[in-house]
C-alpha cells in the first residue's frame, strides 16, 4: 500500500512540474497578448524565441505551433517586404516537412491551404489570365495556373 501511495505522490509531483512549466509559457503568451493588442508587434519576437526553444526542448508540439502561427502574424506585421505573404507561405512548407507531429503537421497543412486560396483569390485576375506552360515550374507558385492553384489547395 505504502509503495502505491509512494508512486502515486510522485506522479503528482512530476505532473505538477510540468504544469508549472507549462503555466510559464501561459505567462509569456498573456505578455504577448497584451503585446499584439497594443501593436507593439516587434518586442513580440524575443518573447516567442523563449517560448520556441522551450516548446521545441520539450516537444510541446501546440506550443510549437501556436509559436510558429504568431511568429508569421509578427512578421507579415513587422515587414517592409512587399513579398512577405510569399515568405510566409514557403516558410509554411518547411515547417510542416520539419514537424514530427502528424496533429501539428496537419493544423499547419490546414493553414497552408488557406494561405494559397486567400492568395490566388488575392491574385486571381492575373493568375485567370496565365496560360500553363509545359514542363513549367512547380515549385514557384507565384507562377502557377489556375489549374495549379486548384490542384495544390485539394491535395493539401
Amino acid at each position: 500500500m505504502r509503495k502505491i501511495l509512494l508512486f502515486i505522490l510522485t506522479l503528482l509531483c512530476i505532473s505538477h512540474a510540468d504544469a508549472q512549466k507549462k503555466h510559464n509559457l501561459s505567462l509569456l503568451w498573456k505578455q504577448i497578448d497584451s503585446l499584439a493588442d497594443n501593436q507593439f508587434w516587434k518586442e513580440i519576437s524575443p518573447i516567442l524565441t523563449k517560448i520556441e526553444a522551450e516548446a521545441v526542448k520539450k516537444d510541446w508540439y501546440d506550443e510549437q505551433v501556436k509559436a510558429f502561427l504568431y511568429r508569421q502574424k509578427v512578421n507579415i506585421q513587422t515587414s517592409d517586404d512587399s513579398d512577405i505573404k510569399l515568405k510566409v507561405i514557403q516558410e509554411f512548407d518547411l515547417k510542416i516537412k520539419q514537424l514530427k507531429n502528424k496533429t501539428a503537421q496537419a493544423i499547419l497543412t490546414i493553414q497552408q491551404a488557406r494561405n494559397y486560396n486567400d492568395y490566388f483569390i488575392t491574385n486571381y485576375y492575373s493568375i485567370n489570365q496565365r496560360t500553363e506552360v509545359q514542363g513549367g515550374t512547380k515549385e514557384d507558385f507565384t507562377f502557377w495556373t489556375s489549374k495549379q492553384f486548384e490542384e495544390k489547395i485539394k491535395t493539401l
